[in-house]
């Protein structure tokens, strides 16, 4: 017969002698209540020792099965999930908070070692919470760098501080992005850890986008986390989603930054790369992200980005004209669907350079492409039907005038002269003046109307049947003012051999 089954047989008659003294020498814990009741004396009495009892009893029987009410054989129990014991040891005065030999508390180890019924446990015998090692760990981040999502949840339910930080600045929310547990990172979030803490050297943020991981960068910015600048791993990345034409990811990586991205090597805002680039949908999109679309250029541009235009007429102003704008490059590159997306986003037209006084629509003139002008005068690219167009022939020296359904009409014309010829192309006039006296010749040109914003245009003028202006395309009187009546601002002009 074992030692434990012979004390249980003689306790009956343990409890007849009476005797304090021997009771104290031989019982079990489990005579506590038996022992308390033959106490005599008051109820107060009685009670105010039942501690000190409890703790003595507890003792003895953890002497009997060999273990030393000590921190050493809590953090033994703990590890090895004996929960009686570990109430045996509290019982018997080792603190619920006893530190091991590396300063972490049996919640700590619990948490360390994914007992999940072992953590509740100690959380219901009063275990600090909020207790560090030395170096400055809680069992909440323990729990978080262990993935143990039902310790941590455990934790946060039982008030368990979400934003302490360890030695290094991290908390808890920075070890769920680290771990990539976007769960655990919504927990304490919707808990109400922090997405950014004042006086933090790196911000949860930076982590998630480090990471790439779309799950973890939404719920920061959910929860109001601020913009943070670009790093190296985060403009890679964008411009990695760019070429992929992932457009979720681009909008995403923008929302967690104050600013566009940078390119590399590029001395020009993005805006301007993108309208050289001739990709509208990126224009788009930087305007939405809150770019201005009268974004200015850096003058001098580099060489690098002048010759990427591939337009030799540009070369003079990229060089030297202050002023000049996404919007007016992107009408001299001749981009339609640059100039479209940029009057979309608010672009104003009428924006002048600092020197020439030019706007967007001089430099569409100089790239012969009617179709960024008639966007820059705020008419669709094809004509209505009752537009008239007008075609020139330099051969002929005609000109014809076409309307939808109508029979076209012809009249002689004198174009520019050797010396001066006429150019070849495709234009809009521009602006209309009734009156207007030549600021070269000072001769009188009534009924003028400009061709693309250039130096030429067609008016009422002297027609001797032969090429004698000076550029212009003279039209005789009563056709003159004819025409003048019957164009409008926006009419297609081309002329050809």
């Amino acid at each position: 017969m074992n030692r434990h089954r012979l004390l249980f047989l003689v306790f009956p008659l343990m409890a007849g002698w009476g005797s304090s003294a021997a009771l104290r020498a031989g019982e079990p814990m489990q005579l506590a209540t038996a022992t308390s009741r033959s106490v005599p004396g008051s109820l107060e009495a009685a009670s105010s020792r039942i501690p000190d009892e409890e703790a003595e009893k507890a003792r003895r029987y953890l002497g009997y099965i060999k273990v030393r009410p000590e921190a050493e054989a809590l953090h033994r129990a703990v590890k090895e999930g004996r929960t009686y014991t570990i109430d045996l040891l509290l019982k018997a005065g080792v603190s619920v908070d006893a530190r091991d030999e590396k300063g972490r508390t049996p919640l700590m180890l619990a948490a360390l070692n994914g007992a999940t019924t072992l953590a509740d446990h100690l959380v219901k015998k009063g275990a600090a919470l909020d207790a560090v090692d030395p170096l400055g760990t809680t069992a909440l981040m323990l729990a978080v760098e262990n993935e143990d999502d039902r310790i941590a949840r455990q934790l946060i339910a039982a008030g368990a501080a979400l934003d302490l930080a360890d030695q290094s600045g991290r908390r808890a929310l920075h070890r769920a992005i680290l771990q990539e547990h976007p769960e655990i990172e919504a927990a304490l979030l919707n808990s109400g850890s922090k997405p950014i803490m004042p006086g933090e050297s790196e911000a949860p943020l930076t982590l998630a986008l480090r990471s790439g991981k779309r799950e973890l960068i939404q719920p920061l910015l959910a929860h109001g986390a601020p913009p943070v600048d670009w790093q190296a791993e985060t403009t890679a990345l964008f411009w990695k989603a760019y070429a992929a034409q992932d457009d979720a990811l681009q909008d995403l990586l923008q929302q967690s930054h104050a600013q566009p991205p940078v390119l590399a090597g590029s001395d020009q805002p993005l805006l301007a790369e993108a309208v050289l680039w001739r990709d509208p949908q990126l224009i788009g999109r930087l305007i939405e992200w809150g770019g201005d679309p009268e974004t200015q250029l850096k003058i001098p541009a580099s060489q690098r980005f002048i010759e990427t235009t591939g337009q030799p007429d540009l070369k003079f102003y990229l060089e030297e004209e202050q002023g000049m704008n996404v919007l007016m490059l992107a009408a001299g590159l001749g981009c339609g669907e640059g100039v479209a997306a940029l009057l979309k986003g608010g672009a104003n037209p009428l924006a002048r350079t600092d020197h020439y006084k030019m706007v967007a629509l001089s430099f569409a003139g100089r790239t012969g492409t009617p179709e960024c002008e008639r966007l820059l005068l705020g008419l669709p690219v094809e004509p209505a039907h009752d537009e008239i167009t007008i075609r020139i022939s330099l051969k002929l020296q005609q000109a014809t005038i076409s309307q939808w359904g109508e029979i076209p009409i012809h009249t002689s014309i004198s174009t520019g002269r050797d010396e001066f010829p006429t150019p070849l192309g495709r234009y809009v006039i521009s602006d209309k003046h009734r009156v207007k006296v030549s600021s070269i010749y000072d001769v009188p040109m009534p009924f003028f109307m400009r061709l693309s914003g250039r130096d030429f245009g067609l008016h009422e003028g002297y027609v001797p049947g032969y090429a004698a202006s000076h550029g212009c395309i003279r039209v005789p009187e009563e056709m003159a003012q004819k025409l003048f009546r019957m164009a409008k601002v926006g009419t297609y002009v081309t002329i050809d051999e």
